[in-house]
């Protein structure tokens, strides 16, 4: 009995030595974020099912990036990227133009060109499909936020997240810049 009672009595005070020395839950830190595919002036987080690589075939980009989800395979974030994003950091982000409704490979998309080098070097564009009312549409819902800017070698700026806001209601209501 007093050995069972000693157990108890050890196991109680490792117990609460254990909960005093965790962290709170509201101080938890957030988990790291990790570029799947990273690029010297940009990088595609983690969180795309599929992501794809081709060789452009145009003379303004070099490569075309397509992004999708695994519950909406249809829904493809594309990013065409010029060969000036091969080098260096970015130092910028800024929405060039928003366009609705334009052909690319026989389907309509929305489109934004994004500035991430000043010197106009490194302008992504970005394709996803046209709003078709679902909320839980991926490619401007999840995919977009998935591209972000390096402007170091860490990596770790918000990225387009940050653009959603300016054009959320141009890719709602399907209107043209």
């Amino acid at each position: 009995m007093k050995r069972s009672l000693l157990i108890a009595s050890v196991f109680c005070f490792l117990c609460t030595g254990c909960a005093h020395a965790s962290p709170r839950a509201g101080a938890a830190a957030a988990p790291q974020v990790r570029c799947e595919i990273r690029l010297s002036a940009w990088c595609i987080e983690q969180g795309a099912y599929e992501i794809t690589r081709t060789l452009a075939r145009d003379s303004v980009h070099d490569r075309v990036w397509s992004l999708n989800g695994q519950f909406r395979p249809r829904s493809k974030l594309i990013i065409l990227e010029p060969n000036g994003c091969k080098s260096g950091f970015s130092n910028a982000l800024d929405l060039l133009k928003y366009e609705h409704n334009i052909e690319w490979h026989s389907q309509f998309w929305d489109r934004i060109v994004v500035r991430l080098k000043s010197d106009g070097s490194c302008d992504l564009t970005i394709l996803f499909p046209l709003y078709e009312g679902d909320p839980m549409e991926w490619a401007f819902t999840s995919g977009l936020p998935l591209v972000r800017p390096c402007k170091d070698n860490v990596c770790d700026s918000a990225g387009l997240v940050q653009l959603k806001a300016q054009i959320e209601q141009k890719f709602k209501e399907g209107v043209r810049d």
